[in-house]
């Protein structure tokens, strides 16, 4: 799940930026297409490549890295400091033991996810597969049909050969004769292939057809089919978007210009021959055929623009970009090309900024492999001592390899950050007890206290960690725990409620799905927050929270469809008990109550019952049952000492 929503987001992303920059650079394009085809021509390269330029690249001179509105985020977690304290406790639980003992309980906790974005992203790689299949075929046969071409007579190949050398083409080219009249066109990367109509060859002694063939020669001396590949990758993967294949079809344009432009300054061709070329060229429109995947001259390219600036005096015609060209480009790409969030000073922690780099870190914790972790981190904590992340991770994954002497001093280090004060202190105190210091692990676990660990929304009786074991007989420790508990007493119930954390799939009595549902803790556990979604379509969310004054629970339910839920209710029997009134869209009310019980399966019972008599009769309203999305257990084990 969390993979889906990290490509969601890079999806998005992605494609809002380069919508921005297609926009901004259409605006360029159609200043400059008339007077300038060959930056022209660049500025839509610069265009189609930032499409294939996933947003993971950050720059401080990038546009979008330095707009957070706009730049893809970095500030993706590794885990929160209440989950690695979970992470802790769970070392000393069996998987069976522990209801919340699941990988997803400690990991971000998202949403259900909507159908929709799965349909739209199934609907778009469908799209792709579809056009890559319909042109791999077309190229297919292209290519199977101009093996089968015979090649020109010898007096047209020597022409071509002396084009070849004064368009200094260091590759071989060879020219063939298409008998299905396609072309004239040059086709190949490596190996350029001229393929000549046959309806053309007859009149190769014709003062046009030279600046025809080197027309084509010039594609291939620009290296205008790899440019050719970018625009291709681009129009395929983004095929529904319409700024794609503008782009597309203005950098075709604005190639034929170029080529024109080099066929009358290079090779001094008259203006007037080279425009005679392409007008025979348009009275054989319905005799040629057009070359998929090539460049070549086709009819349709030819337009009134182009042949009035081949006739008028005025124009000027250049051999190709300038330098100055290129050093705008070069700007405009490190501008725009960069797409993560751009961060500074102490914020910026080597690879942490790398969704792949946070991604295998999760990874080695949710498998327990302590020294990747450790390989990981060190490296970025070198970079940058003052990460928090970092020295606090670190920690604890020193701390579950055994090595307590380190562990101990990225425990101070994490205590004296704000964030992880709390967790990394009581750590701390475990490290020296395990190492047998008593006295100054009961100095740590005090600091601990007194920072507000026992106020924590996963604190445990002490006596349930086996790190302090060392200090149960202590008095010392017995007058901390019990201070600790009276903290918590006092603070609030939190652990009452812990096993609804999580995202969950709901059934009703009969086993059929009913929906999912999402729920995440806050505020130091006082705040429960679900968001749930039935399977016929209709969604809502309900928050649960904890009066400490009233030592009682209540939770507000509310439907997109219009009712409304209003309980109030605290523990009984194992279960919790919640009495309130329901509303319905009409506003009007019955008596409403609702019992949650964890079962010892892990799965959670949620039955909710309404009566029309102020109470004297009940009906069952809801009866479901909520299950896990993952079925497996997290189980940690420490190294003994």
């Amino acid at each position: 799940m969390m993979q889906i929503e990290i490509l969601n987001t890079i999806l998005l992303t992605h494609i809002s930026q380069f919508s921005i920059t297609m926009l901004l650079l259409s605006v360029v394009v159609m200043l400059t297409h008339r007077r300038w085809p060959h930056f022209t021509f660049l500025i839509c390269m610069l265009a189609l490549a930032k499409c294939l330029v996933p947003p993971l690249i950050s720059s401080p001179a990038g546009l979008f890295t330095i707009t957070p509105n706009l730049a893809l985020s970095s500030d993706l977690k590794l885990l929160g400091n209440d989950e690695g304290m979970r992470i802790k406790q769970l070392a000393t639980e069996s998987a069976g033991d522990s209801p919340v003992a699941n990988s997803e309980f400690y990991f971000e906790q998202v949403a259900s996810p909507s159908v929709w974005p799965s349909l739209a992203l199934g609907m778009w790689l469908a799209g792709i597969v579809l056009f890559l299949a319909w042109s791999s075929s077309r190229y297919r046969d292209l290519m199977e049909s101009i093996s089968k071409m015979r090649s020109v007579q010898p007096a047209i190949a020597e022409q071509v050969e002396v084009l070849r050398r004064q368009l200094g083409i260091r590759r071989q080219v060879r020219a063939v004769i298409s008998e299905e009249n396609f072309g004239p066109a040059c086709v190949g990367v490596w190996r350029p292939t001229l393929v000549l109509p046959a309806n053309i060859i007859g009149q190769s002694q014709a003062a046009w057809f030279p600046p025809l063939m080197a027309h084509e020669l010039i594609h291939a001396r620009r290296g205008d089919m790899v440019w050719g590949i970018l625009q291709y990758f681009a129009q395929i993967i983004w095929w529904f978007h319409p700024l794609v294949w503008w782009i597309g079809h203005k950098a075709t344009l604005m190639c034929e210009r170029c080529c024109d432009d080099e066929v009358v300054s290079r090779l001094e061709f008259k203006a007037a021959d080279y425009a005679e070329s392409l007008v025979r060229v348009l009275e054989m429109k319905n005799q040629c055929r057009h070359v998929p995947f090539g460049h070549c001259i086709s009819p349709a390219q030819i337009t009134k623009q182009r042949l009035e600036r081949l006739s008028s005096r005025y124009s000027r015609f250049s051999r190709g970009p300038s330098w100055g060209a290129w050093s705008m480009v070069a700007l405009l790409a490190i501008a725009l090309l960069p797409g993560m969030q751009w961060t500074r000073g102490s914020n910026v922690v080597g690879n942490t900024n790398d969704i792949e780099f946070r991604a295998k870190v999760r990874y080695a914790v949710d498998r327990q492999e302590w020294q990747t972790v450790i390989d990981l981190l060190r490296p970025i904590y070198e970079e940058c001592p003052d990460n928090v992340e970092a020295t606090f991770w670190l920690g604890l994954a020193l701390h579950m390899d055994g090595k307590l002497d380190e562990a101990i001093e990225f425990h101070s280090k994490a205590a004296q950050f704000p964030e992880t004060a709390c967790v990394a202190t009581y750590n701390w105190a475990c490290a020296l007890a395990l190492k047998g210091e008593s006295e100054a692990a009961l100095d740590r676990l005090e600091a601990a206290i007194a920072a507000g660990f026992a106020q924590r929304a996963y604190f445990r009786d002490f006596i349930d960690d086996a790190d302090l074991k060392s200090l149960y007989k202590l008095e010392r420790f017995k007058k901390l725990r019990n201070q600790a508990l009276q903290i918590n007493e006092q603070f609030g119930p939190r652990g009452e409620l812990d096993f609804l954390v999580g995202s969950w799939e709901v059934t009703d009595s009969n086993f059929k799905m009913f929906g999912q549902s999402n729920v995440v803790g806050s505020v130091s556990g006082h705040v429960l927050t679900e968001h749930w979604k039935l399977a016929p379509g209709q969604s809502g969310s309900s928050v649960k929270y904890f009066n400490p004054f009233t030592g009682r629970w209540k939770q507000a339910w509310v439907s997109d469809s219009g009712g409304v839920i209003e309980l109030e209710g605290a523990p009984k029997d194992g279960k919790i008990e919640f009495e309130g009134v329901m509303y319905d869209q009409q506003g009007a009310t019955k008596k409403s109550r609702m019992k949650v019980t964890p079962e010892s399966d892990g799965s959670v019972r949620q039955l909710i019952e309404v009566s029309s008599d102020e109470g004297n009769t009940w009906d069952v309203f809801l009866d479901r049952t909520y299950r896990r999305f993952t079925p497996h257990k997290l189980q940690l084990r420490k190294v003994e000492h």
